[in-house]
């Protein structure tokens, strides 16, 4: 016993400290590039485009928004029901503890709150890991496009039947004789009893085309943010901008050992902005730090706004409850 608690001590550490050298060693990969190109960076007027900096803005925070009302629907379709405002809250909230040592804390602190709003934890777990798979998909889909000049077009083709089979694993795990039938029997394990009706084929196609254009959008932003501070981009690169960020996105998403994604995301960016969109290496590292920069602010404004409509929606709950018990 005490062999195998230390053994599991040893990999958790272990794990840490590799997690540590690869942030730090993309960090000093983004710092020489910023260092190797320091002339370039300070001769540029970092005056952003204040009309596609807006745009930006708007579009990212509708897309963190539609986000969480596809998690709403993915609830439901799982058997369980919250409202669009107290998922706000719960996901942004848990979404802090993406940038933690680990990939659980975000699901962790997802279960403790929805918890407290009734869903049993069969239904978080496995709404989060359909969340996951879902967006996943899509995502590899269109990033197919800024990973071809690296791969070669002979890999890409054999990439295709992968991505076929991917997509219809998704509809066959979703499928309602299948993880009907898994939560109920999770749920049986733990002594209760959860009719879970599954996704339905449809829906989940549905699903996975919403996840599509939550990516178009998301990478529609990322092209007005460049736009914004680098005037020259023209919009013949707009799709591959949109490809370029969520494959930057999705490889950061699938490194488990950096928290966030965290310099990994960065690092790949900054090469394709680069090799890519033809961005000098020296305004492409600049963008590629304030995109996180940026993209952490919206988060941080998206988790202000759903406080704000949680309590107001609270304090007018207990106005009502108040003035009731009044008369």
């Amino acid at each position: 016993m005490k062999r195998q608690l230390l053994r599991n001590n040893i990999k958790k550490i272990s794990f840490r400290v590799l997690g540590t050298l690869v942030i730090i060693l993309s960090m000093l990969y983004l710092g020489k590039s910023v260092y190797g190109n320091w002339n370039q960076i300070r001769n540029i007027s970092w005056r952003p485009n204040l009309f596609f900096l807006f745009l930006s803005f708007s579009i990212e925070l509708f897309v963190q928004i539609m986000g969480v009302f596809f998690w709403t629907k993915i609830i439901k379709l799982l058997g369980a029901s919250i409202v669009l405002k107290k998922a706000l809250k719960i996901w942004f909230i848990s979404s802090l503890g993406r940038y933690l040592p680990g990939k659980a804390w975000h699901l962790l602190g997802m279960m403790f709150l929805l918890s407290k709003e009734g869903i049993p934890v069969e239904v978080a777990i496995t709404s989060s890991f359909f969340v996951q798979v879902y967006s996943l998909i899509p995502g590899i889909i269109i990033s197919a496009f800024s990973i071809m000049p690296f791969l070669g077009e002979s890999r890409l083709i054999l990439s295709i039947p992968l991505i076929s089979f991917g997509i219809l694993i998704v509809l066959f795990i979703s499928h309602p004789r299948i993880i009907g039938k898994l939560i109920q029997f999770l749920a049986k394990k733990r002594g209760k009893s959860i009719i879970a009706p599954g996704i339905s084929p449809i829906n989940s196609f549905l699903i996975l085309l919403s996840y599509l254009i939550y990516w178009v959008l998301r990478g529609f932003g990322f092209f007005l943010f460049i736009k914004s501070f680098y005037f020259d981009i023209g919009v013949r690169s707009l799709p591959l901008a949109v490809s370029v960020f969520s494959s930057s996105y999705i490889i950061g998403l699938l490194f488990l050992l950096s928290p966030g994604g965290v310099g990994i995301r960065e690092s790949v960016m900054l090469k394709m902005t680069n090799s890519l969109l033809k961005i000098p290496t020296g305004i492409a590292s600049g963008l590629t730090i304030f995109n996180r920069i940026w993209l952490t602010f919206i988060e941080f404004i998206c988790l202000l706004m759903a406080l704000a409509i949680n309590w107001r929606g609270n304090a007018k709950h207990e106005k009502k409850r108040k003035k009731e018990n009044y008369q």
